[in-house]
């Protein structure tokens, strides 16, 4: 059940609002996370912006407290060019080296084949079993909004209201150039492109200052309508499948993840299932679930 945010059309503030509604349900029912996962594709050439603000993001919801709980990964290493293991370097010694330092997994390699030869190795055994045994724990933002507080008094509220207060000036600067850059040319196809940027930047400006207000509104109103919408947002059918036939005994285990997996989720339910005697029927039914998330 990856977390893929580029493809949902959704502001960072609106991204905040579903995944925080959403482990505010759980805190109250006093549902702890055992483990989670940070995976990367090990043949994405960089580090974007985009993906070192999902990082920090990630790091805010979860709190130092809760790196140990962590587990890195790095996936499609089956694919993976000749440079990958400097790349991998990349992550352990900047980009991935807080994390590490307090307590989370140096990066474990996934491919569709394991190979311990290469280091790819078996998302149960070496993965999913190790999570098993870890102290279940709340997250940062959980704690946070438990204690009262609201989304723009959460670390990562915070860090999106900075976000939002950088671009909000400077979406306005680029439609103010673009607009005026269009008064002074007189070519007509040049004028229609620049009045289209400055449209465009125009509704960038609009959709950052109404995040930027509703950072501000009481989490208590905001949770409603947010509750109401959570299929919106990475697999919440197949965690609220793993709710009802994952029992305390093995600890809830909880699979937040980052980037593209290149792992059978399938295989880890009918793993945790068969812990637990359950049935073949129930091995099904959550296969069956996935299939239409």
């Amino acid at each position: 059940m990856p977390l893929d945010l580029t493809t949902l059309n959704l502001s960072d503030r609106q991204v905040l609002e579903r995944m925080s509604t959403y482990l505010y349900e759980h805190y109250k029912c006093g549902r702890k996370l055992s483990g989670l996962l940070f995976l990367r594709d090990i043949n994405l050439s960089r580090m974007t912006g985009s993906m070192i603000k999902y990082l920090d993001m990630f790091q805010r919801l979860c709190g130092e407290e809760t790196f140990k709980n962590i587990i890195l990964l790095t996936t499609k290493w089956d694919k993976s060019p000749e440079f990958a293991h400097n790349r991998e370097s990349e992550l352990v010694n900047k980009f991935w080296a807080v994390m590490i330092k307090l307590g989370s997994s140096h990066p474990k390699r996934l491919g569709k084949v394991v190979d311990p030869s290469s280091g790819i190795v078996n998302p149960v055994s070496d993965i999913i079993a190790p999570i098993l045994k870890f102290q279940p724990t709340f997250l940062q933002i959980q704690r946070e909004l438990g204690g009262g507080s609201d989304l723009i008094d959460t670390a990562a509220g915070q860090y999106i209201d900075r976000d939002l207060s950088i671009a909000i000036p400077k979406y306005k600067e680029s439609s103010d150039s673009a607009m005026a850059q269009a008064e002074k040319t007189s070519q007509p196809q040049v004028k229609e492109a620049l009045a289209g940027q400055a449209a465009i930047h125009d509704e960038e400006l609009k959709r950052a200052k109404e995040d930027k207000e509703a950072l501000r509104e009481d989490f208590k109103k905001v949770m409603k309508p947010e509750a109401e919408r959570h299929s919106e947002l990475f697999g919440y059918g197949m965690l609220s499948f793993l709710d009802d036939y994952v029992t305390d005994k093995y600890s809830l285990v909880r699979f937040y993840t980052v980037g593209v997996a290149s792992m059978d989720l399938f295989e880890v339910c009918q793993y945790l299932w068969k812990k637990q005697g359950k049935s073949q029927g129930l091995i099904k039914s959550a296969k069956d679930a996935m299939s239409s998330i």
